[in-house]
């Protein structure tokens, strides 16, 4: 492996003015510089497009008519120069050893063409960091990989932490366009089923932004991931029974957990989808019986047990962050560690 990477860093936009800025400002102040930085302007009607041709030549912006995010990060895959495509999304930014550490990782894991890191997440001004799980830090302790289906239950893993080869990523075909929710799952999901292991470092390389206004399409998200576990439930019985064995047990968990916390109200999805879910991944007497009783409980009290539940990975639920700024520290009613003053 070249000890100089050829990385192209890759930001779809859309609306993006506001912030922008940070994100491109993030990709310039690595402390490994990318080979080059490209923006796609997904139809935007705001200033984006001059906000990133304002800084001149270290970036190429690229515009096209309004036609989702999987398009435009397809666009900017395919208009890379570079070996290595690293995403950004344009609310997000990276911090500045985030490249640097992910190569020297790749250069130790030969052979692995796609890495992932941690991530802070930002919400409504404080900053919250992922604590990994005690049964994960062994091996990511040893060896730097991990099999993503069992990564991708129990550790951060964002879009924006992402470097993946460009090769594999025309290999397994880019970004499912038109899909506009649950795209980069998908596109892992399909990675991981040709390439098992994934390179993980749990040092945080980049910060998430959330937005609290961004529960509708959350909602889209999960009635979309039915669709996606369903479809690549499909394509791996069809690549054979090593990688259905691999798929299936992590498919099957992430529809149990969407399952309950449908029952308990804890989230909205589409009865037809439900039943999609049901065929595909049939659940056993238990969790029959936990549904029903949770279809039963007051709305508040189910709730709370649904998510409960999940929360103690008796079905495991995606991990959650630790509020890391200054103050006082108390434990929340999921047993997460809070912080009582703003950072």
């Amino acid at each position: 492996m070249d000890s100089t990477p050829r990385i192209s860093a890759v930001i779809p936009a859309y609306n993006a003015e506001d912030f922008l800025s940070r994100a491109i400002e993030s990709v310039l102040a690595q402390t490994l510089p990318v080979a080059e930085l490209i923006v796609v302007d997904d139809g935007s009607t705001d200033a984006t497009s001059r906000v990133a041709e304002g800084f001149g030549g270290p970036v190429r912006c690229i515009r096209q008519s309004n036609q989702g995010v999987s398009a435009a990060r397809n666009c900017g895959i395919r208009q890379a120069r570079g070996d290595w495509i690293a995403f950004l999304d344009a609310d997000d930014e990276w911090l500045p050893h985030k490249n640097q550490m992910q190569w020297e990782q790749l250069q130790r894991t030969q052979g692995i063409d796609w890495c992932c890191c941690s991530h802070e997440v930002i919400r409504d001004g404080r900053r919250w960091e992922y604590a990994i799980p005690p049964h994960m830090r062994e091996p990511l302790g040893k060896r730097e990989l991990v099999p993503y289906f069992t990564a991708a239950l129990y550790l951060p893993i964002q879009t924006s932490g992402l470097i993946i080869s460009k090769r594999l990523l025309t290999q397994v075909g880019l970004f499912r366009d038109p899909m506009r929710f649950g795209e980069d799952r998908d596109l892992m999901w399909r990675i991981a089923m040709q390439q098992p292991l994934l390179a993980y470092s749990p040092r945080v390389g980049h910060r998430y932004y959330c937005d609290p206004s961004a529960s509708l399409t959350r909602t889209r998200e999960r009635e979309v991931m039915v669709q996606i576990l369903c479809d690549n439930l499909r394509r791996a019985e069809s690549m054979g029974p090593e990688v259905y064995r691999s798929f299936f047990p992590f498919a099957r968990t992430v529809a149990h957990n969407l399952m309950i916390r449908a029952a308990g109200g804890a989230i909205r999805i589409d009865k037809d989808r439900l039943c999609e879910a049901m065929k595909a991944f049939p659940p056993d007497r238990r969790l029959r019986m936990l549904l029903r009783i949770l279809e039963c409980l007051p709305t508040p009290l189910s709730r709370r047990v649904a998510n409960r539940l999940c929360w103690q990975h008796v079905w495991p639920r995606p991990p959650q962050p630790v509020y890391v700024g200054e103050g006082m520290r108390t434990r929340n009613a999921h047993g997460v560690i809070e912080e009582t003053s703003q950072p």
